[in-house]
C-alpha cells in the first residue's frame, strides 16, 4: 500500500508488500525488500538498499547509498549523515541486521553497524561500531 502523497521515484524497485506512509520521499536506484514499512514523512536518498522487514518511523531520513540489513528498526527522526563537518560528501552507511537505531539518532557517513546492535535515542555514531551492544550518548572508536 503506498499512501497517494508519497513520492517515488519511477527507478525505485519495491516489493509488493511494502507499505508506505503519507508525505515520503524515495528517491532514484532505491531497492526495497518484502515487509518493509515506512511511516510518514520519511526521506530516502538515491541508491538505498532496505533489506526485508525493516521498518522506518516519521520524520527518519536516509541519505545516499544506505544499507539496511533485514529487521532493522529506524526510530523516529534517526538520521544518517550525508556529510562530516567539512561539508565534505561521504556516503556508504551500513546497519547489519536486526538493529534497533532509536529515535533522534544521529549515524555519521560511511558508519558500519554489526549486527544486532542497539543504538540509544539520541545517540551520535560517528565511528564504525564492530561490537555487538548496547551504545547511547557519543560513539568513540571501538
Amino acid at each position: 500500500m503506498i499512501h497517494p502523497t508519497a513520492q517515488i521515484d519511477e527507478s525505485v524497485k519495491m516489493h509488493p508488500s511494502v507499505k508506505v506512509g503519507a508525505f515520503c520521499v524515495i528517491e532514484s536506484g532505491t531497492i526495497i525488500e518484502e515487509g518493509v514499512v515506512i511511516q510518514t514523512h520519511v526521506s530516502i536518498g538515491k541508491n538505498c538498499h532496505i533489506h526485508k522487514n525493516c521498518v522506518l518511523k516519521r520524520n527518519s531520513i536516509l541519505t545516499q547509498q544506505v544499507e539496511m540489513m533485514e529487521g532493522v528498526f529506524f526510530g523516529t527522526g534517526a538520521v544518517t549523515l550525508g556529510s562530516d563537518f567539512d561539508r565534505l560528501e561521504s556516503h556508504g552507511t551500513i546497519i547489519g541486521k536486526n538493529c534497533y537505531i532509536g529515535a533522534k539518532a544521529l549515524l555519521f557517513p560511511k558508519v558500519s553497524i554489526v549486527d544486532g546492535t542497539v543504538i540509544g535515542a539520541g545517540a551520535i555514531i560517528r565511528h564504525p561500531i564492530m561490537k555487538k551492544g548496547t551504545y547511547v550518548g557519543l560513539s568513540r572508536e571501538i
